[in-house]
C-alpha cells in the first residue's frame, strides 16, 4: 500500500525543493558573474642580468638566476663567449638548469659547462672549464693556476692543483701541451 503525504508535508517539501533550489540557481547565478581569477605577476628580475641569465629568465628560471648570472659572467668575462642552454621543459625551477659554452679569450680557448640547481631557497652550481694551453702541463702550473698547490694525481698521468675543497685543476698532457680542466662548486 503506497504511503500517503499529508497536505502540509508536501507544502513543506515543496517550499523546501524550491528553497534549495533558488539557491543554487543563485550560486550557480553567482558564479556565472564571478571575475576572473587574477593571474600572479610574475616576480621582478633582477637588475644587470647578462644574456644568458636573461635567456634562463625567458624559460622559466627564478630561483637560480642571480647565481647564473653570477657564474657565467665569471666563466666569460674579458671574451667573446656563445652558450647554450638547457632548461627543464616543465617546473624549471625544480630542476637543473645547464649552459655548454664557448669562450675566446685572448690567451686560450676553452669550453665550459655550468649547472644549477635549486636547493631550498638557494642555488647551488658547479661549472667546469676545459681549456687546451700550447704550453706544458708544468708552465700551466706555473703560470696559469699560480696559487693552486700541486696535490695527489688522480692516477698516473692526470695532475691536481688544489684550490681548497671546492675547486681543482685536473692538468692533463695533450702531446707536448696541456688540457687544463678547473671544476668548482659554488654554494
Amino acid at each position: 500500500m503506497p504511503t500517503m503525504i499529508s497536505t502540509r508535508a508536501a507544502a513543506r517539501a515543496l517550499a523546501l525543493a524550491l528553497l534549495l533550489g533558488v539557491a543554487t540557481g543563485a550560486a550557480a547565478q553567482a558564479k556565472k558573474k564571478a571575475a576572473p581569477p587574477v593571474k600572479a605577476e610574475p616576480a621582478a628580475l633582477p637588475a644587470n642580468l647578462n644574456g644568458m641569465a636573461m635567456a634562463a629568465a625567458q624559460a622559466g628560471v627564478r630561483k637560480c638566476l642571480p647565481r647564473i648570472n653570477q657564474v657565467t659572467t665569471f666563466l666569460a668575462s674579458n671574451a667573446q663567449s656563445g652558450a647554450m642552454l638547457f632548461a627543464p621543459p616543465q617546473e624549471p625551477d625544480r630542476g637543473l638548469t645547464s649552459f655548454s659554452l664557448e669562450v675566446l679569450a685572448s690567451n686560450a680557448l676553452s669550453y665550459a659547462a655550468a649547472d644549477f640547481v635549486a636547493i631550498g631557497p638557494t642555488c647551488t652550481a658547479v661549472y667546469e672549464s676545459v681549456t687546451y694551453w700550447e704550453s706544458t702541463c708544468a708552465q700551466v702550473a706555473r703560470a696559469i693556476f699560480p696559487s693552486f698547490p700541486l696535490a695527489n694525481p688522480l692516477r698516473q698521468f692526470v695532475a691536481v692543483l688544489d684550490g681548497g675543497a671546492l675547486v681543482k685543476v685536473f692538468l692533463m698532457p695533450a702531446g707536448s701541451n696541456c688540457v687544463s680542466i678547473k671544476k668548482e662548486i659554488v654554494y
